[in-house]
């Protein structure tokens, strides 16, 4: 792959200089740590401001918060990340910064794998941090163990899950000048398989049963192994970028 050391640092000093990772943190700081910890506090608050007379609110534990973030995580992330990278290539093309690149004697696969790599960085690095700050405020505010095992099983089909995203949406966007029906193919993608997750037989090998099989770890439960998943998740992500990268190699830049 011609060039992709090069390419590579380019991406990662455009991420920092664009905000994305900075945004991508943002997002799922707020909505994710912050709806958790917020969730310890609504009991008290909906009783202060005598909305809720009479109700009995369960006690939450520590493997409910950490719950409750995985679900804001998965689906915020998965948001996110899409917008963040719909434009990838279709940007570039569309403002000619493609065509002075795939003229250096660069690869068109060391293009478009240097843009997932620095993609697949931001969110792992994102989702470790975020992810070890919500252990600690579910193990802080919350009643409740957690097995440390099972929440970096969490936390890795997470990153699983979102570097997947991003490596769909980016071969949707090889495939546009146009970051708009790049987007609307990704989104296309990823809702037809959430779509199809709970039919019988078939969900447990779909990519959304990553992101479950890493949150029953964290909860304790005995369930079976979903290697097929991330098989299956692997194998959609690089032939998204294999079908990306065919046609970027064939279309006119």
């Amino acid at each position: 792959m011609t060039g992709y050391a090069p390419l590579l640092v380019k991406e990662l000093k455009e991420q920092l200089r664009t905000f994305k990772l900075l945004a991508l943190f943002v997002v799922l700081a707020l909505l994710g740590v912050g709806g958790m910890v917020a969730l310890a506090f609504l009991p008290e608050l909906l009783r202060l401001s005598g909305d809720a007379p009479g109700i009995v609110f369960p006690e939450l534990t520590a493997v409910d918060a950490l719950a409750s973030y995985d679900n804001s995580v998965v689906q915020l992330g998965l948001l996110t990340v899409v917008l963040m990278a719909m434009g990838s290539v279709a940007r570039e093309r569309e403002r000619k910064t493609a065509l002075v690149i795939l003229s250096k004697p660069v690869s068109v696969a060391a293009y478009v794998l240097a843009k997932l790599t620095a993609y697949a960085g931001s969110i792992m690095l994102t989702v470790a941090v975020l992810g070890g700050v919500a252990f600690v405020y579910a193990t802080t505010i919350f009643d409740g163990s957690l097995s440390g095992s099972g929440v970096l099983a969490m936390i890795g089909t997470e990153a699983l899950y979102l570097v997947f995203v991003a490596a769909v949406t980016i071969g949707a966007s090889c495939l546009f000048r146009n970051q708009l029906p790049a987007a609307m193919v990704a989104f296309g993608v990823l809702a037809l398989l959430t779509i199809t997750a709970p039919l019988p037989l078939i969900g447990q090998h779909l990519p959304g049963a990553v992101t479950g099989w890493g949150l029953a770890l964290m909860s304790g439960q005995e369930i079976e192994p979903r290697w097929t998943a991330v098989i299956v998740t692997l194998v959609i992500a690089g032939t998204a970028l294999l079908f990306g990268i065919r046609r970027l190699r064939r279309a006119e830049v």
